[in-house]
This record gives C-alpha cells, sequence and structure tokens, in this order.
C-alpha cells in the first residue's frame, strides 16, 4: 500500500512540473507575441525584426525601409497551437498607413512562431509584414 502510494506521489510531482512547464512556455509564447504587436504598433521596427528566428533564410523587408508605415490596428483572428506546443500559427488583420500619402491599408497575414526549447524562447518564423 505504501509503495503504491509512492508512485501516485511520484507521478503527482512529475504532472505538475510538467503542467507548470506548460504554463511558463505559455506565458512565454503571450508575453513575445504582444511585445511583437506593440513593436509594430509603435514602429519599433528593429525590435520586431530581433523576434524573428535567427537562423530563417526567408527574406523579409529591411527594417529601416519600414520606418514610413503606421500600423493603427493589430487584431489577431486565429490562433492554433501544435499538439506539442512548439508552433503558434497565428492569423493577424493589421490596418496601417503610409506617412507618405496617408492612404489606410489592410493586411492578412499569417505568422508561425517557433519555441526553441534550448534558449526558452519564442521566435518568429518568418518575414516582417510586407506593407506597401
Amino acid at each position: 500500500m505504501q509503495r503504491l502510494a509512492s508512485i501516485l506521489m511520484i507521478a503527482l510531482l512529475l504532472s505538475a512540473c510538467s503542467t507548470r512547464e506548460q504554463e511558463e512556455k505559455r506565458m512565454s509564447m503571450n508575453n513575445t507575441t504582444r511585445f511583437y504587436e506593440y513593436a509594430l504598433r509603435w514602429s519599433d521596427y528593429d525590435a520586431a525584426n530581433a523576434m524573428r528566428n535567427p537562423e530563417s533564410t526567408i527574406p523579409s523587408p529591411d527594417p529601416a525601409t519600414l520606418k514610413k508605415f503606421r500600423v493603427t490596428s493589430y487584431t489577431v483572428v486565429n490562433s492554433l497551437i501544435s499538439e506539442d506546443g512548439l508552433i503558434l500559427t497565428q492569423i493577424v488583420d493589421m490596418r496601417y498607413y503610409n506617412e507618405e500619402n496617408l492612404r489606410e491599408r489592410q493586411l492578412t497575414e499569417q505568422q508561425e512562431w517557433v519555441y526553441d526549447a534550448e534558449n526558452e524562447i519564442w521566435y518568429l518564423d518568418g518575414p516582417l509584414p510586407a506593407f506597401q
């Protein structure tokens, strides 16, 4: 009986550790995606670019060329996390304008965020928005 109680206690502790790790990963994901949104809303494209996967081979606009764009609205339309919790796919609607012509436009973008377990950080695995 005591052996069974010990096994159950160990199982509960392992489950609690796993749940805590998942919660910390989810909080990190929320903080990262929110910071990215804020960086775009405040036109801090260098900060947004720093959140991209450094190993990504996907070409992205140069942050310096994006300085003339201002994001007026950023709405996450859909969000789906993989079963293993390592990939987040988001559909985002953005409204923005170009300071040179003041014409507002809309952009719908699919973002893929990947969790780097070694560094415990989320990276955007794709380009910065392709504003026009």
